[in-house]
Parts: structure tokens; sequence; C-alpha cells
């Protein structure tokens, strides 16, 4: 997703997680250059237990050079996750 790095944006996503016995879920943000290679892995989020809702988190980019980026979800230990609607929006 291209973005504008002078922008602050809100990363929302609906988790519905279930069966919890350890771990959790991290969300991350990798951004991009203006030649799309990585400059940096950076997480924004976390939740861990059972869990249904939406969760919010912020997301700043870390410098004047990330022009894309992509959400990732990372999940750890035993649960079952069902992710939908994740979204990035510059917030006004």
């Amino acid at each position: 997703m291209k973005i504008g790095p002078e922008k602050n944006y809100l990363a929302r996503m609906y988790f519905n997680i279930q069966n919890f016995k350890f771990g959790g879920v991290t969300v991350y943000v990798n951004e991009y250059n203006a030649e799309k290679r990585l400059i940096a892995k950076r997480p924004i989020g976390e939740t861990s237990g059972d869990f249904v809702g939406v969760k919010a988190s912020l997301y700043l980019p870390s410098s004047s050079e990330v022009l894309y980026v992509k959400l990732k979800i990372l999940t750890q230990g035993e649960l079952t996750l069902f992710a939908d609607s994740i979204r990035l929006a510059p917030i006004k």
C-alpha cells in the first residue's frame, strides 16, 4: 500500500481469538522505500487470550523514506485466529 510519510495512520482489524492456551497475536507494519526495499519491520499491536472484537493501533512512519507498507499478522503459541477487515487509513 502506498502511503504519505508525513501522515499518521490508524490500523484497524477485527480479531476472533479462540481456544487460547498460550502465546498471542502481533500485528506488524513492514515499511518499504521508493525502490520497494524493506526498511523496517515494526510491531504496532499485540493481543493475547480469547478475544472477539476490533483492535486499533496508531501507526507513524519511521522516516520520510517510507513510501509503501504491508500489514502482517504473526501468531505464536497455541490458539485459533480468525481475522477480517484489516485496514490502514490516514488520520484526518
